[in-house]
């Protein structure tokens, strides 16, 4: 009885000393990175080359642990959701603590921003809904809380004139930035896989084996075909063709405009995180932790390595080196060129997280809520 009145009592004091999620002084219209991977399309490719060493500037915590999704960013002001339910601020330049929205339930992706607003689902333990919050982080006040069957899981993704939620239970629906809901489509599939959008179409894969592609202006549904598979790996768009894994380890190139495969890759063994590329290649990695660079245009493999781990969050590419969460505890620093790696950052914890790249600098998510920020130096090529 007294452990437990100790961990109350705890309790009470860590939620005490953490301020709200409040930054009055902010102002609007500043530069962001608005969403996992950046754009609708997703996007985790920088033309630089930068060198190998990583400089920490500083490390911090939240509450929780993170999941396989991002940070994102807004001014000078960082945003960490946590599987406790919290969304936490912090300063992106020294790594301060600034307020944190704590929330009963698990959030499981990135806080989408618009502007003064974070967008984030907090789903309910045990239970099959999530509420979705529109939160106005100048005011500190909820907009709009939506709750939503079955819960997110996956990635939000922004548009210029809204957001695009896909439930657990394949509901797509499209709201603008204020909540009111603009359409709504029910595919009736299980979805765990991170949707993207292009400018005119959003697509989504799920545990059927089916690839949905929807009008983002109507929410009628293009196309759907039916692989025979089940899918949970994220979806990369590029000149309209689509880049995801099954879970039989399949890496598919498929035509945007009509779901038809223009080659595919076999790993053996089940892909989850969503692929990243370049103007030439794409890189992925699986559940057995080989990871693979494969020609973008033919779908043949240029190099494989196996890490002895496994992959299931993205990672970064530049000019010239690959940065590569490994959920056992590393990130992988990689050739492009030849696949070895150059070097292994050790942690104490797992890197659930996908890395951020903004202003020369790299944002690292390591469990139990521990994010690191690191300089990089651009190389002169």
């Amino acid at each position: 009885m007294k452990r437990l009145i100790s961990i109350f009592a705890l309790s009470l004091v860590i939620i005490s000393c953490s301020k709200n999620l409040i930054f009055k002084d902010t102002l609007i219209n500043q530069n962001e990175y608005d969403q996992f991977g950046n754009i609708p399309q997703r996007n985790f490719y920088y033309p630089i080359s930068i060198s190998d060493s990583l400089q920490e500037i500083w490390q911090s915590s939240g509450y929780g642990s993170n999941t396989n999704t991002s940070i994102t960013i807004y001014a000078d002001i960082l945003f960490s959701p946590e599987l406790a339910g919290n969304v936490v601020g912090f300063n992106l330049d020294n790594g301060k603590e600034l307020g944190a929205r704590k929330s009963s339930g698990q959030i499981s992706h990135s806080a989408v921003v618009d502007r003064m607003r974070i967008i984030y689902c907090v789903n309910q333990i045990k239970e099959n809904y999530g509420i979705l919050y529109f939160y106005d982080f100048i005011k500190g006040e909820i907009i709009n809380s939506i709750r939503i069957n079955g819960g997110i899981s996956n990635e939000l993704i922004k548009l210029k004139d809204g957001i695009i939620a896909v439930t657990d239970f394949g509901e797509v629906i499209k709201y603008n930035f204020l909540g009111s809901e603009l359409w709504n489509t029910k595919t009736k599939a299980i979805t765990l896989s991170d949707p993207a959008s292009d400018k005119n179409d959003t697509f989504i894969a799920n545990s059927n084996g089916e690839i949905i592609s929807i009008d983002n202006e109507t929410g009628k549904i293009n196309f759907r075909k039916d692989f025979n598979s089940v899918f949970e790996s994220g979806i990369i768009i590029k000149d309209k063709k689509l880049f995801l894994g099954n879970n039989e380890g399949i890496l598919f190139c498929l035509n945007s405009e009509n779901g038809d495969i223009i080659w595919s890759f076999d790993s053996n063994n089940k892909i989850v995180m969503t692929p990243i590329l370049d103007d030439r290649n794409i890189y992925f990695g699986n559940l057995n932790g080989d990871f693979y660079s494969i020609n973008y245009s033919s779908g043949k493999i240029n190099w494989q390595f196996n890490s002895g781990g496994l992959f299931n969050a993205s990672g970064l590419v530049f000019n010239n080196l690959i940065i590569q969460p490994d959920l056992n505890k590393k990130l992988l620093i990689i050739n492009k060129q030849d696949g070895k790696i150059i070097r292994s950052k050790n942690y104490n914890e797992k890197v659930k997280m996908s890395p951020v790249f903004y202003d020369n600098k790299i944002y690292v998510g390591v469990d139990r809520g521990e994010i690191v920020a690191y300089k990089l130096e651009i190389i002169n090529d």
